[in-house]
């Protein structure tokens, strides 16, 4: 029994004691190992940062032995040398370091301070001639905050800024229906030839300060979708003359522009109709635009409320009046289905279907001769036939030129007058009642003697108008309008005027001989480009090239 015993003894631990035993081994261990390695962790987020502080401290020192002249960012005030990013490695690291330069003090030229920064009470001060640098060292691949210094440098002399310029933008979004949550666009401002002047905002109210005194133009920087509102530019809103010691502002409209997309169909047939016609007229604004047959997507429109109209052979013109487009702002695009009535022989159409109406329908529009009743989901339409031709105008200037933007003007004894606008191929069509006599009289703003002619429709369908040059008039010619339209006013006074190209990218305006500013505005983003001087001279057609790529 003693042996026995003796050499269960020495036999050691069981199977389930040495799991047990490892268990608490292993508990122990990640006890342990849990806060070293945290430790190891902020160790190295302190090493980290103690890195990025290096580099911010000595990106300053280097800074600050540059001349003051030379601290600053190239396009921006103030300008300078230095570069807005660069990266450095350290230790297998990357670190970018990013620097951003602003005047100090106050852009109205009041005290900011007393004494203000000049030192003398009371005078002009524009506050801006200290510079505040700010370091950002940002290390990649990590989630700690980056570490930002800043420094403030002075000039070699106080008050060595007195003879400069401010400008300041205010920016205001042209969202008539509903505002949206898109950020503003930031704004440069140039004098050339000088190179830009980048403001690196994207606020209402953009600030340029300790320019030189020039006359300035403001446009998109980062337009991120956005445009200059036409009627700013036209009204010279974007032009700043700025003189040394004051501020000079301005404010600016800017929109996101809309899309219009039509689809037109046979009420009856619900198929699509061949080559429909659409017009829309700006209410706000009171400016019509045809697009040529089958076209029906209209882009870069205003958002505003438009009369809409759509024509197309064999039917009845359709019309819809103070549309907000786009109706689901800030969603820019705008989808209308047009169902036209068709014009034809006397028929009976009768259906079983379920009458409905539409949500947010705005305009019902009854044809003469046209009855309709309904009786629980009986629907019976009965259209009376229309003795009528569809009838193409075209107005040609007097160089032989198509015209876009030509009003007709269309009338008979005891008939309505119709008022049409050519589009960029100088045509428009309209069906009208056979055996009638018709006069239609073509005429522009732009200074072109109008042209009339009497007819009837069952004689003639095409008809041809060409506008004179009054007498003792000249008539200047603009070319290279793509994407863009023409602006034309007497040299250095009065307000724009809008003149569209037509297909091949061309206009013309008559006036008295003199000299006219011309330009023209891309659709596109609202550049007004290649401003001149041209001259017309009576009794000549002279024509010019207006420089600049729309996009």
């Amino acid at each position: 029994m003693t042996t026995l015993r003796r050499l269960r003894e020495e036999e050691g631990f069981t199977i389930v004691e040495a799991m047990v035993a490892v268990t608490i081994l292993a508990v122990a261990i990640a006890l342990t190992i849990q806060p070293v390695v945290a430790s190891l962790q902020r160790i190295g987020d302190a090493r980290v940062i103690s890195v990025a502080e290096n580099l911010a401290q000595a990106e300053i020192e280097s800074l600050r032995a540059l001349p003051y002249e030379e601290i600053g960012l190239p396009g921006r005030t103030p300008g300078g040398v230095l570069t807005a990013h660069h990266v450095v490695t350290v230790e297998g690291r990357s670190y970018d370091v990013a620097l951003d330069v602003r005047y100090a003090g106050s852009v109205t030229g009041l005290d900011v301070i007393p004494q203000g920064g000049d030192g003398v009470q009371g005078s002009w001060d524009p506050g801006v001639d200290y510079k505040v640098v700010t370091v950002t060292v940002t290390a990649a691949g990590r989630e700690a905050d980056p570490v930002v210094m800043e420094t403030i440098v002075s000039p070699r002399s106080v008050g060595a800024h007195e003879g400069i310029a401010n400008a300041r933008v205010y920016l205001a979004a042209y969202e008539p229906f509903a505002p949206s949550s898109h950020d503003l666009p930031s704004l440069k401002i140039q004098a050339s030839p000088a190179a830009p002047i980048s403001s690196a905002l994207y606020a209402d109210e953009q600030v340029f300060p300790a320019i030189p005194p020039a006359d300035y133009t403001v446009t998109l920087e980062d337009a991120d979708g956005w445009i200059i509102h036409p009627d700013d530019v036209l009204a010279g809103n974007d032009r700043l003359h700025v003189t040394a010691g004051t501020l000079t502002e301005t404010t600016l409209r800017v929109y996101r522009p809309a899309t219009l997309r039509v689809t037109v169909v046979d009420f009856y047939t619900g198929q699509v109709v061949a080559s429909p016609q659409l017009a829309f007229n700006n209410l706000v604004i009171n400016q019509t635009v045809t697009l040529a047959p089958g076209v029906l997507t209209a882009t870069g429109l205003i958002p505003d409320a438009y009369d809409l109209t759509v024509t197309a052979s064999g039917y009845q013109t359709w019309t819809l009046s103070s549309v907000n487009i786009p109706g689901g702002y800030p969603d820019s695009v705008h989808d209308l289905t047009v169902h036209m009535q068709p014009i034809g022989p006397s028929t009976t159409t009768t259906t079983s279907t379920t009458s409905t109406t539409q949500p947010g329908a705005t305009t019902t529009t009854t044809q003469p001769g046209a009855t309709t009743t309904t009786v629980a989901a009986t629907t019976t339409t009965t259209t009376v036939p229309a003795n009528t031709n569809l009838v193409t105008f075209t107005v040609k200037d007097s160089t032989n030129r198509v015209v876009h933007g030509a009003t007709l003007t269309i009338t008979a004894p005891g008939k309505p007058t119709i008022v049409l606008t050519t589009d960029d191929h100088g045509q428009s069509t309209y069906s009208l009642i056979r055996n009638v006599d018709y006069t239609v009289v073509a005429s522009t703003i732009w200074g072109h003697g109008p042209d009339d002619m009497t007819f009837d429709p069952d004689d003639d369908n095409t008809i041809d108008l060409r506008l004179e040059r009054p007498r003792n008039m000249g008539t200047m010619i603009l070319r290279a309008g793509d994407r863009a339209e023409f602006l034309y006013r007497p040299h250095g006074s009065g307000p724009w005027t809008v003149l569209p190209p037509n297909y091949q990218g061309e206009a013309s305006f008559v006036d008295y001989a003199g000299a006219f500013d011309v330009a023209k505005r891309c659709l596109a983003d609202g550049n007004v480009l290649g401003e001149k001087t041209v001259s017309i001279s009576k009794k000549k057609d002279l024509s010019t090239s207006i420089s600049g790529w729309c996009p």
